[in-house]
This record gives structure tokens, sequence and C-alpha cells, in this order.
């Protein structure tokens, strides 16, 4: 569910999903992470998949040493070979009742830890192979226990998450940081490195906006460039912004889902070959709570001897659902004086928060790059594509493909044009419409590990 969080008001109240390999934590490691609406009680339940006597319980506990109370993140783990139990103070001097926290859990195998957060930090660490399999066999209950644990469900849970890989402090803090817009409600793409042929004045840029609620999304889009650094962008910004399709920048709707913004951009102000200009891109997002714009950073690189862009009868943003295979296209020209090879390198890396990069390219191992050559003559052009796979697929994912080769006369080789990849939600979960009150049952079918099981914005019902 998106733009509401799940409230429990009764002690039977509870979300529960059916059981399913997918939602235990494997050998390759197991994240869940989720919001919740911070109580003083003397105990309320945040999830648990147990089972079997194996499986997790994460729980909020009191410990009241008079005078003193204190709220504490309880996880249980239940193993073949012996069981775990930690727990962590809230820092209420910084948390007040009622305030929304983060708490996430983190399992790697391979490194023989465990970690425990709240709002982005560790607050515990410990090994974890000696507990053996933890996988339980019952189902993923969201604000209770088995149901009959007797702890009252918390108040409401929203952005619920599982991954099937432990994930990396940064990205924790990632997801912390990015609070109530956070990555699955509303998200922009804005490529890096967009080529400028030898001679050209213009080129037209391809920005994805992605809206993950349920209705349209009406924004108000602008364009600014940015000054220069010493490291990325060595020249002034560009000034001059044409919108083309739609041609305007304002009331620019877009459905549930994501919709390209092409965009013109004039060559900037004495920019030479060589050289990286950069600009922002804006959203203003209207509606309650949604002040604060969406921005995402681009830039434009000015080549001489070789130029490599987005092919232009192909979409410049590969989209893709579970199981599918896209196709990602650059246009190279040789603008050299005489003919010439050019060796090139495709390779993809996240451009959101996610630190995994499940690209599969060519039908090679995930994260592996495409190298060949082009000989190409005086002036001519030839199209280079690549297979663009996710494996696994993680809905929401967004990844930058770029095309790398020496397109100057300066030594090794440069980003010269970059496309998104973008891991549409559906193809394959399927999420029926399901009642916040009462016993809730969800059926997903084929569920992947990095689902947003629900939630986005923490606004509870009345």
């Amino acid at each position: 569910m998106v733009d509401e969080a799940f409230s429990f008001p009764s002690q039977n109240a509870r979300v529960s999903i059916p059981h399913s390999p997918d939602l235990n934590p494997g050998a390759q490691g197991y994240s869940f992470d989720a919001w919740v609406k911070f109580t003083y009680t003397t105990g309320a339940a945040i999830a648990s998949k147990t089972g079997g006597g194996r499986g997790f319980e994460l729980r909020m506990d009191q410990f009241a040493p008079f005078p003193l109370v204190f709220q504490l993140l309880t996880l249980n783990l239940f193993g073949s070979g012996g069981s775990f139990t930690t727990s962590r103070a809230f820092p209420t001097s910084t948390i007040s009742n009622g305030d929304w926290i983060h708490v996430a859990f983190t399992l790697n195998p391979g490194a023989n830890v465990g970690r425990l957060f709240i709002n982005g930090s560790v607050v515990d660490s410990f090994a974890i192979n000696s507990l053996g399999s933890i996988n339980g066999t019952g189902p993923l209950i969201i604000g209770d226990y088995d149901g009959s644990s007797g702890y009252p469900p918390f108040p409401a849970v929203d952005e619920v998450e599982v991954f099937n890989r432990p994930l990396s402090q940064s990205r924790i803090q990632a997801i912390f940081a990015a609070g109530a817009f956070g990555k699955c409600k509303k998200a922009c793409h804005v490529p890096q490195n967009t080529g400028m042929c030898l001679n050209q004045n213009a080129v037209n840029v391809p920005v994805q906006i992605c809206n993950y609620s349920t209705n349209p999304v009406a924004y108000d889009l602008s364009f600014s460039g940015l000054p220069t650094n010493v490291t990325t962008c060595t020249n002034i910004g560009p000034s001059t912004f044409v919108p083309i399709n739609p041609a305007s920048f304002l009331n620019f709707v877009v459905p549930p889902g994501c919709r390209p913004f092409v965009v013109q951009i004039m060559r900037p102000i004495g920019m030479t070959p060589g050289e990286t200009a950069c600009y922002e891109m804006s959203a203003t997002l209207p509606g309650p709570g949604e002040s604060r714009p969406l921005t995402c950073l681009g830039s434009l690189r000015s080549m001489s001897n070789w130029c490599a862009q987005a092919e232009p009868d192909i979409p410049a943003v590969v989209e893709l659902r579970r199981n599918e295979t896209g196709t990602a296209s650059f246009l190279v020209t040789n603008n050299n004086d005489m003919g010439g090879v050019l060796a090139y390198e495709v390779a993809a890396t996240p451009a959101g928060m996610d630190d995994a990069n499940p690209v599969r390219l060519n039908g090679q191992a995930p994260g592996e790059s495409v190298q060949g050559e082009i000989d190409l003559p005086i002036g001519g052009s030839a199209v280079i594509s690549v297979n663009v796979e996710l494996d696994p697929f993680e809905p929401f994912g967004i990844y930058d493909l770029v095309f790398y080769g020496n397109g100057d006369d300066d030594p090794g080789s440069e980003p010269l044009a970059t496309m998104a990849v973008l891991a549409e939600p559906g193809g394959g979960t399927s999420i029926p419409t399901v009642s916040q009150w009462g016993l809730v049952v969800l059926t997903l079918g084929g569920l992947s590990m990095g689902t947003v099981l629900f939630g986005r914005r923490r606004t509870v019902p009345a």
C-alpha cells in the first residue's frame, strides 16, 4: 500500500503473508527494515517469521528498574543450533512518543555477523553462524508474532522491506535519511555525461520521473546550471533549457509508473572538448507534506574525436519488469580527421540507494561489463547494443548504464554517454487490495527479495 501506513488498533490486527522460502534468511544473507510509530508500551510486536522452532521475532519491550523506564528494541533469533536475543534501548532523549522511527536488522553469514539498527545507526553487532539455520516454516507476520504471543501490535507500521542479502550500513543510513521521501513513492533520473558531439550546439536529454503512488501527480519542473568545481564540473553549467515533449515545464502529469520528459539543452558558453558542465532538475510536488522538491543532477560532456549518445530511435531509458530483457543502444560517431578504432566498455552502476549491482549485460554475470572495439571511417557511425537483465530483480531500482571510451586527445577512457535502467514494480508480484483493519492476509505470487511490501508516506487513517 502506497501513501498510507498500516494501523493495528486491536490485539488480533495483523498482516499475514503466507510462507515462502524467499522470505527466509538464506545462505546469501538477509535484511529486514521498517518504519514504526514509537510508543511508550510494556511490549509491542513489529514482525516475526517463525515455525518449526526456527525464525525471528522483532518487537519493542519495556525495562523499568524503578524509578527509570527504558524502551527497548528486541530481536530474537531461533536457529537449528541455538537461539540468540539482543535488546537495545531507544534514545528517548531524541525520540518522543508518536515519532516515526526506522528499525532494521541484517544477517551476513559470510562475515558471521548480524547487526541491529535504530534510525540508521548500528546499536548492536553479534555473531550468527553458531545459530545454524533460522529458516522458519510459518508466515511472515507484520504487527504480531505467531498470533499467540500476547503482545499487542504496534500502533502503525510502514514501508516494510525484506532483502535476500545483508544491506550495508551506508544503505541502511540512506533509507533512514530519505525519510518520508523514500525510494518507492517517487524518483527521478537525469543522465550523466550526455554527449555533445563536435560542433553540436544543442542536445535533447530524456529525464525520467517515476510516481509509485496510486494516483497521478502533477509536477512543475525547473532546470538550472550549476557552477564549476574542481573534480567533476569543469565548465559553468548550461543556462538555456527548452521543453520539447511535452512543450511546457508546468503541470507535468505522471500517472502511476514512470514517464519521460524531453528537454533540449543548449551548449554552455565557453565549453570546449573534454569539459563537463553540470545542471540540476527540480520537480515541485504539490500536496500536504510535499513542499520539499524532488531534485536530480545531470551533466553534459563535450567530445571531439569520438562521440557516443543514446541511439535516437530507441528510448534512452531501459524499463524492465521481472523476467524481462531489454536493449540499450548507443550511437557512436567518428569525428576524427581519419579512420580509426575505438576501444569501448559498457558498464552498469547503481544510481540510487542500492549498494548491489544486479545488472546482467549480454548474459554475463551481474555486474560484469561488456568490452569491444569498433572500426569506423571518417564521419562514420554505428550502433552498439547490449542486452540488459536484472538478476535479482528488485522493484524501484535505478541503475546507470555507462558507455566508456577515449573521446578526446587525452590518454585513457572516460564516460561518453549514460542511459538509465529502471526496475518497474510488478511483473510477477500480485498484491491485492487489502483492508487496513482487523485480520489482513496478503497473497503474494513469486515474491522476490527487495520488494517493498507496503507503505511510503507515513499517514495513518483516522
